[in-house]
């Protein structure tokens, strides 16, 4: 969930629910924003107009939190919307906490799951209205937004969700090689779970999740054609190259191999390398192409990852670790290496995967 929430209310009963609010999630590690319509708005909250303070948070990428009428809201908010991809969580609260509505970014912004939690702090209702919710089945766009994974298709999803309501059945599609680290939990009945070389993601009512290359929906490994698409990011690239080494010449080494791996680029989640490079250009080029974080950490602590690596004497001489590539992507939390070391011209590659537990509901 967000770690951000901007609120705002347009009566004194309203401010003091958003104080109420306020001091609860904040104790939880949370910040929070609070603001005021009113002119007298008085102690900590500072009044803004509700159409200035929208346009100032929106693209922050918080939740928004109206307490007060709906109307406000929504003419607030009206010239901002763009996209369900990136609109933020939008909800509104009466000035008793009676209802909570989320209005915008139900699924993937979660404005569904804070309604509920901010429900529990006020004793107050959800009122959720998207039509999954309602019928109590898996949202797979909210499943995807919880676990960072990527949607390759909008209109694939919403095909999904639509005849999950129709068919009351779906499936889930992990390929072998990945079934033991992409992990389904809370699996409900109308959901089967499968995998294998020859299961195919033909029907709307089946969803692949694979941080595998795919082509216009079909993917070599299980035969799809069609279906639903989601990308966990889950693979994390430790790397390593000689001081100085072109970062174009970086980037271009570290999708190939990706790409030679049957790996989708979008699938990363960390560029992981040693100390020693924490200030290398190409590395931390190599992290904003894929739009992930670069993490490095000491080369004793690389040095005393546990397990078998193809080390190098030369390397150890220079770097004090044998093996900085292989070493960092356990180091980071990978459970397995789908690619060892891959060396050209300097530079060093090791792909590893990291488990993800997928909760279903």
């Amino acid at each position: 969930m967000a770690a951000y929430l901007d609120i705002i209310s347009f009566t004194e009963a309203g401010e003091t629910l958003g104080r109420r609010v306020s001091h609860a999630l904040e104790g939880s590690g949370l910040e929070v924003s609070q603001a005021s319509g009113r002119r007298s708005a008085v102690g900590t909250v500072t009044h803004c107009p509700a159409g200035v303070w929208a346009e100032a948070h929106f693209q922050k990428g918080h939740v928004l939190l109206f307490i007060g009428a709906a109307g406000i809201a929504v003419r607030a908010i009206a010239p901002l919307v763009r996209s369900k991809t990136t609109d933020p969580a939008v909800i509104v609260m009466d000035e008793k906490g009676c209802f909570v509505i989320p209005i915008l970014s139900g699924h993937i912004g979660e404005a569904n799951d804070w309604a509920k939690r901010l429900a529990a702090l006020t004793g107050g209702q959800a009122a959720l209205t998207t039509a999954t919710d309602v019928n109590g089945l898996m949202a797979v766009d909210a499943v995807a937004a919880r676990h960072h994974m990527l949607i390759t298709d909008m209109k694939a999803a919403a095909r999904f969700s639509a005849a999950l309501l129709k068919e009351r059945r779906a499936r889930f599609i992990i390929p072998e090689r990945f079934r033991p680290y992409l992990i389904p939990e809370d699996v409900p009945p109308y959901l089967t779970v499968v995998s294998g070389e020859a299961e195919t993601a033909a029907a709307p009512t089946d969803c692949l999740v694979t941080p595998a290359l795919t082509s216009d929906g079909r993917e070599a490994e299980t035969g799809v054609s069609g279906g639903l698409v989601l990308i966990p990011r889950c693979l994390v690239l430790g790397v390593g190259c000689r001081r100085g080494k072109d970062s174009g010449e970086l980037i271009a080494f570290a999708e190939a191999c990706l790409r030679d791996a049957g790996l989708d680029s979008r699938a990363a989640a960390r560029v992981v390398s040693v100390d020693l490079k924490k200030d290398e250009e190409a590395i931390q080029a190599l992290s904003r192409a894929l739009d992930v974080p670069y993490e490095t950490y000491p080369a004793e602590v690389l040095q005393a990852v546990p397990g078998e690596f193809r080390g190098s004497d030369f390397v150890k001489k220079t770097t004090g670790v044998d093996n900085i590539c292989e070493r960092a992507a356990v180091a980071a939390g990978a459970s397995a290496l789908l690619l060892g070391k891959t060396a050209r011209n300097g530079m060093t590659l090791a792909v590893g995967i990291v488990t993800q537990r997928i909760d279903c509901r």
